[in-house]
Parts: C-alpha cells; sequence; structure tokens
C-alpha cells in the first residue's frame, strides 16, 4: 500500500469518522458493531482521495444531517462526500472498466476516445445509443477545432488551453486503454 493512500484513510479516519463519533453519533439501532465498522472501514478507503478541508467541511454537514444522533447511511455519506470532491476518474469501476474494456480501442479507432472518457468523467455511467450520437458528434466538432487551431499562427491562451486540457485527457484515457489491451494480451497468452 502506498504512502499516499494510506495518508488519505489515516485523514478520512482523523478528521471525519473519529470526529462524527467524537461528536456523539450513534450506530443506527438495527445495525451490529461489526456492520458499523465495516462500513467506517469501506468509508475511510473509498473516501481516500478527498482533501483535508473537504472532509472537515463534510464532518460538519454530516452532523448537520444525523437524525437522532445516528450516523447517517453509507450511501448518504458518499452522496455528500462526491457533491463535496468528486473521486478521480482513474478510481472509478465503471468508468477504468469501460474504457478498458474493448471498448477503448473501438474509440480509439473511431476517432472518439478524448469524448468517451469525458462523457464517462461526467456522467459516471457507460453511454446509451443515443449518447454514442452525441459523442461522435461531439468528436467531429472537436477534430475541427483541433485543426483550426493548428492552422492558426498565433492561437489564443483559450485556445491553447483547451488544446491542452484535451491533450491531457487524451493521455490519461490512453494510458486506460492500454492498461485494458496488455491485461487482454496477459489473459490470452
Amino acid at each position: 500500500m502506498d504512502g499516499e493512500a494510506k495518508s488519505g484513510k489515516t485523514l478520512v479516519r482523523e478528521l471525519l469518522i473519529d470526529r462524527l463519533d467524537e461528536a456523539g453519533l450513534q450506530r443506527p439501532r438495527r445495525v451490529t458493531s461489526e456492520v458499523h465498522e465495516a462500513t467506517k472501514k469501506r468509508l475511510a478507503e473509498g473516501l481516500a482521495y478527498m482533501d483535508a478541508e473537504n472532509l472537515v467541511t463534510l464532518a460538519e454537514l454530516l452532523m448537520g444531517v444525523a437524525k437522532d444522533g445516528l450516523w447517517p447511511a453509507e450511501v448518504v455519506v458518499r452522496h455528500m462526500a462526491h457533491g463535496l470532491q468528486a473521486p478521480p476518474a482513474r478510481e472509478s469501476r465503471i468508468f477504468n472498466s469501460w474504457l478498458a474494456s474493448i471498448e477503448g480501442p473501438k474509440a480509439v479507432a473511431d476517432g472518439t476516445l478524448v469524448e468517451l472518457y469525458r462523457f464517462l468523467v461526467q456522467r459516471g455511467v457507460p453511454p446509451g445509443p443515443t449518447d454514442r450520437r452525441a459523442i461522435a458528434e461531439r468528436a467531429g466538432q472537436n477534430t475541427r477545432r483541433i485543426q483550426l487551431i493548428r492552422e492558426r499562427v498565433e492561437p489564443s491562451p483559450e485556445e491553447t488551453a483547451w488544446l491542452a486540457a484535451y491533450r491531457r485527457d487524451e493521455a490519461v484515457a490512453r494510458e486506460i486503454v492500454e492498461a485494458g489491451n496488455k491485461k487482454r494480451e496477459g489473459s490470452a497468452a
């Protein structure tokens, strides 16, 4: 386990979990101690990406919504946490499995990789048929925009920033696709 993930878990435990316990929140009546502790452990792992400031804010928010002095349900905690600070796209199982599947190489081949990546980041679910058409349309628009920026003698600062962000997203998406390719190659051997 790397030091960054451990320190993230430690922060969650200290700034959120311990804070809620110290404030007097009790486990819900129908939840056993074992289940409650397992929930806290999942929260420490699942929210380790959050920064300290947002963890403190989350603790305050949860104390404000706690009914009858009871810990809110895990789904409530996670929903509020994601509202404050969304988890990095790379940590989403749905996101990674979709791009790392055969869908990633298809998106590379048809020129929609960045747009598919951005769709998954924004929505967190695989695209449906209507979404795929919108993704393809956006990819066409972005391809034209890239071409126009390249043709300019002096692109504007906004254009340069947009292109840099596009290239960053492309690099991350390609990394995930390549990891999926390697995994498939390894399992086929």
